[in-house]
């Protein structure tokens, strides 16, 4: 279904569904709409079994929907700008109201509240699949395809009487975080309402809101990322990341939908400009380091959109009934070829292509090229090397020294993207534990050891 939509939607791309005006055109377009929007609706509710979020991310894309239906029901004499203003308070109150149902839910009973081990008791039932590859002695004897661990209500914990490696046995589940997504999920949904209803608020008459709008954004960012900082603390970090990254996408997708039907085509071409040239105007000196950027990374993409161009224009040379056909040229185009091969768009590509300098842009990727390169295969493969050093050259030194040593090259190290956390708290152990066995002993060495490693990694977090 995922790969037939896709062709669908490739297909009215190649058609230019977006550019249909006529009555039999509209009529069309809205038909293949509601076929494309059903089928994605279809596809999310197959994959919520392997994509917990994905129920939440299509709430949170479809109350804007919702929205609109409602306006055109009872507020159709309303502009939607002030609608969807006036639609900020009951969003609010809505989250509000969520969360704190949510929070007395898990207050009321302590069953309710996030539990480990009814999480990976309930993991088969979520959807997820054991891991029985790397753990076979972890089946369970009695039930084929089930763990061999129960959880026992009556001390709160799990049983593990039945495995024959114990504890071990709760790896089984280790990359699974159904669980934790269907107990936060009224959570989330309300943080995805919260988002849309300080958004709504923006979408008002007097002024630009730009500099309040993103204000609220860079706080939204933070919050959500405390909360995986917190989640990953509490036991539940797997895939968390990846939850909120989609929860992010679809709070930013659905706000597009929001500006989308608040703005006319040309309320939107001015405000991108607008925001163009602030940009320009505020990092306008950088310009050609940000180029260099995109011709490193986007270099592919940019031909595999030619080659798609040509294909749209080959389409609009073409005539079909309900079919409206965009413009060929401009008058800013008239100098640049290729106006029977490439639509109007990709010329324009071209055209702001050309107007760069080329051999500044150039020289810039090339250094981009070799930063990559720098971070990507020198410094991880020499990071084994330099750490394994730094063990030997503090072997003798003091347990109060080899802290501040190591700590500050733990932080700087974090700081380097393709450099791996593991190495790091690796040589701590190496390191720490010996120099700090003659003071404390074995166990309290090992606990200090620890101590560091979880203060080194929350101060890289912040």
């Amino acid at each position: 279904i995922g790969g037939g939509l896709t062709g669908f939607a490739f297909l009215l791309y190649l058609f230019d569904v977006h550019h249909w005006s006529s009555e039999c055109g509209v009529t069309l377009r809205n038909i293949c709409y509601t076929i494309l929007a059903s089928g994605m609706f279809l596809v999310v509710l197959f994959l919520a079994g392997d994509y917990p979020y994905a129920p939440i991310v299509l709430f949170i894309l479809l109350m804007p929907f919702y929205l609109a239906g409602i306006r055109f029901v009872f507020y159709r004499h309303k502009s939607t700008r002030m609608f969807i203003h006036w639609s900020s308070g009951p969003l609010f109150s809505l989250s509000v109201i969520t969360t704190i149902v949510w929070v007395t839910w898990t207050l009321v009973d302590e069953k309710n509240e996030w539990n480990l081990g009814i999480a990976l008791s309930e993991a088969a039932e979520s959807g997820c699949v054991a891991n029985f590859e790397d753990y076979p002695n972890c089946e369970s004897y009695y039930y084929e395809g089930q763990a061999c661990f129960h959880f026992d209500e009556d001390l709160n914990t799990l049983n593990f009487n039945d495995c024959e490696d114990g504890e071990v046995c709760r790896m089984v589940y280790a990359d699974c975080y159904n669980t934790f997504i269907l107990w936060v999920g009224p959570f989330l949904a309300s943080l995805g309402t919260l988002f849309l209803s300080f958004f709504a608020s923006f979408m008002r008459d007097d002024g630009s809101p730009d500099q309040e709008a993103s204000k609220f954004v860079r706080v939204w960012m933070f919050l959500l990322f405390a909360m995986w900082v917190t989640a990953s603390l509490a036991g539940a970090g797997a895939g968390v990341f990846t939850t909120l990254a989609s929860l992010v996408l679809a709070c930013f997708a659905a706000a597009a939908i929001f500006i989308f039907k608040a703005f006319n085509m040309e309320e939107r071409k001015e405000k991108t400009q607008r925001v163009m040239e602030k940009l320009s105007e505020k990092y306008g000196a950088w310009s050609d380091v940000f180029r260099g950027l995109l011709i490193v990374t986007c270099t592919p993409v940019f031909l595999l959109y030619l080659v798609v161009s040509f294909l749209v224009q080959r389409v609009r040379v073409m005539t079909f009934k309900c079919y409206t056909k965009p413009p060929n040229t401009t008058e800013s185009l008239r100098n640049i070829t290729g106006e029977y091969w490439l639509t109007i768009e990709g010329r324009r590509i071209i055209r702001v292509f050309q107007s760069w300098d080329t051999t500044k842009v150039f020289t810039y990727a090339v250094y981009w090229g070799l930063a990559f390169m720098i971070m990507n295969v020198i410094v991880s493969q020499y990071t084994l090397v330099f750490l394994s050093w730094l063990i030997e050259w503090t072997s003798g030194l003091n347990l109060g020294v080899v802290t501040i040593i190591l700590v500050g090259v733990g932080m700087t190290m974090f700081l380097l993207p393709p450099v791996p956390g593991v190495p790091i708290y690796l040589t701590l152990g190496i390191v720490i534990i010996p120099v700090g066995r003659e003071i404390m002993g074995i166990f309290w060495s090992i606990c200090y050891a620890m101590g560091v490693s979880l203060a080194l990694k929350l101060l890289a977090c912040t």
